[in-house]
């Protein structure tokens, strides 16, 4: 596996880069400081299968940073290893393709679990920010998840909402199921209405939540 590191701290870079050696040491590490130090580098893009991406680091926003390397590396999984704590901050994050997100004072462990996740096309969320739109989903004012949906998919909203939710962004939909911009959109829609939830990351939870949900 081929992995690039993106964050602005050289200690947790080196920390992270032994870690993941060390369970397998045919993995080939790229490390960089900041997009405009990788920009500098000969990389090939579509060799990396997993980006690292701190959510904090020098050249530009956190949304336009993570809007960068998902152009660059757009067949990469984008996982974001971060001490950004708001919830608010990870679900955008996830509604612009982000496959995890990780918080740094995760142990070892829950990393590696995580990662594992994200590489057999699933989408790590840490407890707290389930927890929060839980508990949302508890308050009449709010309508982030459904309390007793009735789920209705057709085949193709089911392959469109289960390339969603797994990170793939809608131009890369498109391409992987040969069809327009707008039936992804459509699709898209149509499987969120069902849900009855309103983004990515509601999907994302909704699909946790209840099971069955792409049986046939």
């Amino acid at each position: 596996m081929n992995i690039l590191i993106i964050d602005d701290h050289g200690l947790f870079r080196a920390g992270l880069e032994q870690l993941l050696l060390s369970l397998d040491a045919k993995t080939t590490i790229t490390s960089a400081s900041s997009l405009s130090e990788l920009n500098n580098a000969d990389q090939n893009p579509n060799a990396i299968d997993l980006v690292l991406l701190d959510y904090h680091i020098p050249g530009a926003n956190p949304v336009e940073n993570i809007r960068n390397v998902r152009t660059s590396f757009p067949k990469s999984k984008t996982v974001l290893v971060s001490a950004e704590t708001n919830s608010d901050a990870i679900v955008t994050a996830i509604d612009l393709g982000v496959s995890g997100f990780i918080p740094k004072r995760a142990e070892p462990n829950v990393l590696i679990a995580a990662l594992q996740l994200v590489m057999v096309g699933g989408v790590y969320l840490p407890d707290e920010v389930t927890a929060h739109y839980q508990s949302l989903a508890l308050d009449p004012q709010h309508t982030v998840l459904p309390k007793s949906p009735t789920i209705a998919l057709t085949l193709r909203q089911k392959e469109v909402l289960r390339l969603a939710v797994n990170g793939l962004s809608n131009i890369q939909i498109c391409e992987e199921l040969n069809v327009t911009i707008d039936t992804v959109k459509a699709h898209l829609s149509n499987a969120y209405r069902a849900l009855g939830v309103h983004s990515r990351t509601q999907a994302v939870i909704a699909c946790h939540e209840f099971e069955g949900i792409f049986d046939s």
